[in-house]
């Protein structure tokens, strides 16, 4: 629920669907990927007891968008009277659309005059070209209707202007167009609204409503033939998954590239825009783009009816997109303090806005519009700007503070954040199997939730009436969530695996599935594996890694396992490199987190030459079998290595400090630049350590007096004060500080309960010692526990 004075204004009009009753196959399918609550499609759409001539009158008469079905056997009373009605819904309401499909061979000669104007489609177009085509004209309309609502993306319009510039000079001065633009940039820049306007912008003279493609982080050839193919034939089952997935990977990649090739034609026949996200998968670990993509981009030389707008947050590499000329590549950086003063202004209520606060909540957002978004979503929900200019913290780490204070707020119902919870685990579910899901509420007071998630930038639409979490809404809200809605989680495993095994299954939720099998503590079927490829597993592992990390005790092994299992599994897949490094290493790291020596995929990992590998075997020297020397061997090979050279610098310090070779310690970190050791708190601190215990006491208190602990997200800065306060003698300032660091995102909870015990005991508070001693046995840190109970012993004269 939300309070007083907050609710949302639902999108007025409706999508009438117009067709003769011998055509009814035909449209069913393109029913059921819209959104029903807004589409009105024959009987279905009438209410009990309404008369049907009254429905059709309203149905027309308060649409948006009217899509005549235009076909040789449509010549009925009922759609010449639907016409009639569409016309005159045009004359009173300029801002209604009027799309016409004509199917089954029919052509404009038999459209009434008024109308042969709105011929949208064609033959060509597929069931996902009319679906998309009917959505832009529905987004047209709701524009068009509310002026009032239009957001503004202030800060790009340089950048917009650059590249529609470069679009045009470049078939100029070449006499060959563009074939691609890549933009590149962080997650929360603006890229996606950035791409939808150049697509407007720069290719004026192209179809709207081009597809935009979301692909896995690291997809690669396949994933791109998988999601067009489905987008072609209007889905895919898993059988034909499998097939198409053999078949393309036995493929060379001068192969795939054409089989790429020839899928996109056909929107280049369309005459429309492709637009692709692919946060990874583009390029290798060696900067290099993949076979597969220098290839397609140079068999697009000789298309010039294709056009590609790219989404990365890895830069391609500059030499070959030199080389290639016909792509060019912008990188989508922080906006300007002011830019993010005006998306404040904007967004902010005006009766929130304090202009003399704005410059500096501005600058705290750090260039980033999402941040900005969230800060202005805060203010809304309560928040004073004053308060959030004061103790910014929040917006340090908007993204695990931000559904924290909505909480607080108790801006949620209980529905929404079992729905919130639901989306943060299964990506682009539908509205059909969220309404199963949640089967005891009425399908009316689901969408009614939805709509409020939506429309503060909880939940996202993507199409076909599927929803998901942003990626910083589901991280942040797994992280403080403790347990699984486990009856949900079920149901929905269940409703997906039925689909799964009936051939009923949108290709879309192959990662929804194997999470709802993985989070049942089940295997994966052979069918599923014959389907999934590494880059949808990557998500599914992430999930879990990153949960284990939240959790402490059992609920954390419980998910290092899951991660065991996945990477196991991934060694025997073919894979790109990027993916199955990143999934080894979760699964190592999970494994030393169980205080299990992974030696199957530590194997793997040195056989491909991964670089981690060193890492992993020097984490299980230290943290399991206690031998530092062995530890620091291990890493001092390896510490300048590219990939994971910042993760074995963080270990190797705190491997020497912990040995007492402060020259040795001090020598690794020097490797690191002094700006990049200046943005990361932890290792700042190890750098003050290492100083004071060379003497250098002047050094380290000016490095210390440096610190940002704004950003200190490990709570490190914290954890160096608790200790100082130990050491004096003060458990009453260690506690007060330990308490500081339990607040940053990413600290280690165990460490911290650890920590806490140790100075509840010295206080003369024995409560604690229990679950602690149990946790750490649960982690397999008998001698933390050992320590725990000596040093109560002790207090207690024992």
């Amino acid at each position: 629920m939300l309070e007083a004075g907050m609710s949302i204004e639902q999108p007025q009009g409706t999508i009438f669907l117009s067709h003769s009753s011998n055509d009814k196959a035909f449209v069913e399918r393109i029913y059921a990927r819209l959104d029903k609550s807004n589409t009105f499609y024959d009987l279905k759409s009438i209410g009990p007891g309404e008369e049907f001539i009254d429905a059709m009158r309203d149905g027309v008469g308060n649409c948006a968008v009217f899509v005549l079905f235009h076909s040789p056997t449509n010549a009925s009373s009922w759609v010449e009277f639907e016409k009639h009605l569409a016309e005159i819904r045009l004359i009173t309401n300029n801002s209604a659309q009027i799309i016409v499909c004509p199917i089954n061979g029919s052509n404009h000669e038999t459209l009434p005059d008024w109308m042969k104007r709105f011929m949208t489609t064609t033959s060509d177009f597929s069931i996902s070209d009319i679906v998309r085509a009917i959505k832009h004209s529905y987004d047209k309309a709701f524009s068009l209707s509310h002026p009032d609502q239009k957001r503004i993306f202030p800060g790009r319009e340089a950048l917009q202007r650059e590249i529609s510039l470069e679009v045009m000079r470049s078939a100029a001065a070449s006499g060959k167009p563009l074939s691609a633009i890549v933009l590149t940039g962080v997650q929360g820049m603006g890229r996606g609204t950035l791409a939808a306007e150049l697509v407007r912008s720069a290719f004026r003279g192209m179809r709207p409503g081009g597809p935009v493609f979301d692909l896995p982080d690291s997809g690669d050839a396949v994933d791109w033939h998988l999601k067009f193919y489905a987008d072609l034939h209007d889905g895919i089952t898993p059988e034909t998954a499998a097939q198409q997935k053999e078949a393309f990977e036995e493929a060379s990649p001068s192969e795939q590239a054409k089989y790429l090739l020839t899928e996109l034609k056909h929107w280049g026949a369309l005459n429309q825009v492709v637009t692709i996200r692919n946060r990874w998968g583009m390029r290798d670990k060696g900067n290099l783009l993949r076979p597969w993509m220098n290839n397609l981009l140079e068999l697009l030389k000789d298309e010039p009816s294709i056009k590609l707008v790219l989404i990365s947050e890895r830069q391609l590499p500059k030499e070959a997109v030199d080389q290639l000329g016909n792509v060019r590549q912008f990188s989508v950086e922080e906006l300007d303090i002011e830019s993010i003063e005006y998306i404040l202004s904007d967004r902010i209520n005006p009766r929130y806005l304090d202009a003399q606060k704005l410059p500096l909540l501005a600058s705290t957002a750090h260039g980033h519009p999402a941040t900005a978004n969230y800060v202005a979503y805060l203010i809304n929900s309560g928040r004073s700007m004053e308060s959030l200019s004061s103790a910014p913290e929040p917006i340090a780490a908007f993204q695990d503070r931000v559904l924290g204070s909505i909480f607080d707020a108790n801006i949620l119902s209980d529905v929404q954040k079992r729905i919130l919870k639901l989306l943060s685990w299964f990506p682009r579910l539908s509205t059909n199997i969220i309404c199963e899901v949640f089967e005891s509420n009425s399908k009316k007071e689901l969408l009614s939730e939805i709509w409020e998630l939506v429309d503060f930038s909880l939940l996202d639409q993507t199409g076909g009436g599927r929803y998901k979490a942003p990626a910083v809404v589901s991280s942040a809200y797994r992280r403080r969530t403790d347990e699984h809605d486990r009856e949900s989680f079920s149901r929905v495993a269940r409703i997906l695996s039925r689909q799964f095994e009936s051939g009923d299954f949108d290709f879309d939720l192959i990662e929804s599935l194997v999470v709802g099998i993985v989070s049942a503590g089940e295997n994966l079927s052979n069918s599923i594996l014959r389907v999934i490829t590494t880059s949808r597993l990557l998500p599914v592992m992430e999930k879990e890694y990153y949960e284990g990390l939240s959790k402490t005790g059992e609920q954390a092994a419980i998910h290092y396992k899951r991660c065991v299992s996945l990477a196991q599994l991934a060694i025997k897949m073919p894979s790109s490199d990027d993916a199955l490094e990143n999934l080894l290493f979760f699964g190592a790291d999970s494994s030393v987190r169980l205080s299990i020596l992974p030696d199957k995929i530590l194997a793997e990992m040195r056989a491909r030459g991964f670089s981690a590998a060193d890492y992993i075997a020097a984490s299980y020297k230290y943290h399991v079998e206690r031998d530092f020397e062995g530890a620091a061997r291990s890493l001092a090979r390896n510490v300048s290595g590219g990939g994971f050279r910042m993760r074995n610098v963080r270990l190797l310090a705190r491997i020497y400090l912990r040995l007492g070779k402060f020259s040795d310690a001090l020598t690794v970190l020097e490797k690191i630049y002094p700006a990049r050791l200046a943005r990361d708190t932890g290792l700042t601190i190890m750098k003050v350590k290492s100083l004071r215990g060379l003497r250098r006491y002047a050094e380290a208190e000016a490095l210390l007096s440096g610190i940002n602990s704004s950003h200190d997200d490990y709570g490190d800065v914290a954890l160096y004060k608790a200790g100082a306060a130990i050491r004096a003698f003060d458990y009453s300032a260690a506690l007060s500080h330990i308490s500081e660091a339990k607040r940053a995102p990413k600290a280690n909870r165990a460490v911290l309960t650890f920590l806490e015990c140790s100075c509840q005991i010295e206080s003369g508070d024995d409560s604690g010692l229990a679950s602690a001693c149990d946790l750490a046995r649960a982690m397999r840190r008998d001698a933390d526990a050992l320590q725990l109970q000596a040093r109560a012993a002790l207090r207690h004269g024992d």
